[in-house]
């Protein structure tokens, strides 16, 4: 049975949802956004993010830089800057891999779960007032003689039913 969360609690959370568009396999950050009516389903969301959480990382990724450049110069992430380097390293899971990157400590606190989707074979996006706009984006297949294990469950929309931002 269909349990969807009440859009109060949509609206004060950030939720990670997933979804496949035009054969690709994307992750979200809702930012407090509504959740599309076919992901909205509590116990399908917990179990597509569990079956992702064990997901290997198997892709080198590319950040949107341009993006990047524009929303960590926002007066919203001015406090970061105030952070000592190993303070920020707590934030931080450190099974995250930023790879040959030179990431600012900024950078890695904000990027760090949009890499790990990347890395999973995820296009990875965060929702802003205009849309979706994608952060992390998987580039290279590491080895590629072992196939890509998506979990099977995720909910395939049509590409107008979410506003995604290159």
């Amino acid at each position: 049975m269909k349990m969807p969360l009440i859009e109060e609690y949509q609206h004060t959370h950030d939720i990670d949802w997933f979804c496949v568009i035009d054969n690709k396999h994307i992750h979200l950050a809702s930012n407090g956004g509504v959740l599309p009516k076919a992901v909205n389903d509590e116990e399908l969301l917990d179990k597509i993010q569990q079956d992702v959480a064990q997901m290997p990382d198997r892709y080198k990724y590319k950040l949107n830089r341009k993006y990047l450049n524009e929303i960590l110069n926002d007066e919203r992430f001015k406090h970061i800057e105030i952070l000592e380097e190993e303070t920020l390293d707590l934030l931080i899971p450190m099974s995250i891999d930023f790879g040959d990157n030179q990431l600012s400590g900024k950078e890695k606190v904000y990027c760090w779960s949009f890499i790990e989707m990347a890395q999973k074979g995820f296009d990875s996006y965060d929702r802003a007032e205009d849309g979706y706009h994608l952060i992390a984006e998987p580039i290279e297949l590491l080895d590629s003689t072992k196939p890509v294990e998506f979990p099977p469950n995720i909910p395939t929309l049509e590409s107008e039913d979410v506003k995604l931002i290159h």
